[in-house]
């Protein structure tokens, strides 16, 4: 069934469709011309669905016109709320996003699975704990949610109140990128990890108040992970820099680490940046990237054991470790940009 069929069919079902603004044209150029009334801004979002008809359906739609139509059309409002399974924001032409928008979404795509509310420098998305409760309350199917910051557009507005919705709303979470939620801590993710043990892969980056509790609860729980990005590393305020210029996470140990490869041994992917009182461990047999930065900063790091599986060591994975002198590195490793200090002697295994 091409694109026209897959209109003229909906066009047919005018019974379960009110026809107040959106109805159903024969031509892709009626259609467009109705919708455009709509309101909607063609850049807000980008929606992938599914089955096929409906995918080739929402050809005729333009980017973020669905949720105008499917509040006046039943035949894709149905549609809408059984198999729309993912959306993502677009980078450009977005200045803000928060409530008001996901209050939107929510509500219409009970069945959505991936979410990606991923700000960034150029398109700042002001996600709150009211927008993250709104989405679990309604979307308690999510396996993969993005609500990452950056360095330069911090999540300072969620806190743990919206991690303990998710955790108790969403419990097939998979996949969790909470990266630069300054303000979200242990308690928050120890009831992610208890309540969500499926969970494969969690990036943590930058969530200045996590310390090694959260790597205990992980290990006790989750013994699928995959993938744990960890740590953080920042400039004091200058009125608090004589006791040193940069913070990073100190709580987590030796055996921190060991107890979770032991407990986690899935594990493949792993970044514990800053962690400043790391300082001799063997990484398992199942690790096969050293992530971007991965053990930045760890100051007094002094050996670390890689398995021959490992097959990727990302830039600046071993950069400002000033007490790691030497490293052996398995055979066939790709190095990805400056991973090593200059002065750090690097040995090949024969």
């Amino acid at each position: 069934m091409d694109g026209y069929d897959v209109m003229t069919a909906a066009q047919s079902s005018k019974r379960r469709c009110t026809g107040e603004s959106t109805s159903f044209c024969s031509t892709r150029d009626d259609l467009q011309t109705q919708l455009a009334a709509t309101g909607m801004a063609a850049a807000v979002f980008k929606i992938v669905g599914e089955p096929r008809g409906g995918r080739r359906a929402m050809h005729f739609l333009p980017k973020g016109d669905i949720l105008a139509c499917s509040s006046t059309c039943n035949i894709l409002c149905e549609w809408a709320s059984h198999y729309v399974r993912s959306f993502a924001l677009q980078r450009n032409g977005l200045s803000s996003i928060g409530l008001a928008i996901v209050g939107r979404i929510a509500p219409r795509f009970s069945q959505l699975r991936s979410v990606c509310f991923h700000s960034s420098a150029e398109s700042r998305v002001n996600m709150d704990d009211a927008a993250v409760t709104t989405l679990a309350r309604y979307c308690v199917e999510l396996t993969d949610i993005d609500i990452r910051g950056t360095t330069q557009s911090k999540r300072s507005l969620i806190t743990d109140a919206s991690i303990i919705s998710l955790a108790n709303g969403c419990s097939h979470l998979k996949y969790v990128k909470l990266d630069y939620c300054v303000n979200i801590t242990d308690a928050s993710i120890a009831r992610l990890a208890s309540q969500c043990s499926a969970l494969v892969d969690l990036s943590v980056i930058g969530c200045k108040k996590l310390t090694v509790a959260t790597i205990a609860a992980l290990s006790q729980t989750c013994v699928g992970l995959e993938s744990l990005h960890f740590g953080f590393w920042y400039l004091k305020p200058a009125p608090a820099r004589a006791q040193g210029s940069y913070v990073g996470c100190a709580s987590v140990t030796d055996a921190a680490i060991s107890a979770l490869f032991l407990h986690c041994p899935k594990l493949t992917s792993v970044i514990f940046k800053g962690c400043t009182s790391l300082k001799a461990f063997t990484l398992p047999d199942g690790v096969t990237t050293i992530g971007d930065r991965a053990f930045q900063h760890c100051f007094l790091l002094t050996a670390i054991t890689l398995p021959d599986g490992v097959t990727t060591i990302e830039d600046g994975a071993f950069s400002c470790c000033s007490s790691l002198t030497a490293i052996t590195l398995p055979d066939g490793v790709t190095i990805k940009g400056s991973a090593f200090d200059n002065d750090l002697t690097v040995y090949c295994n024969e």
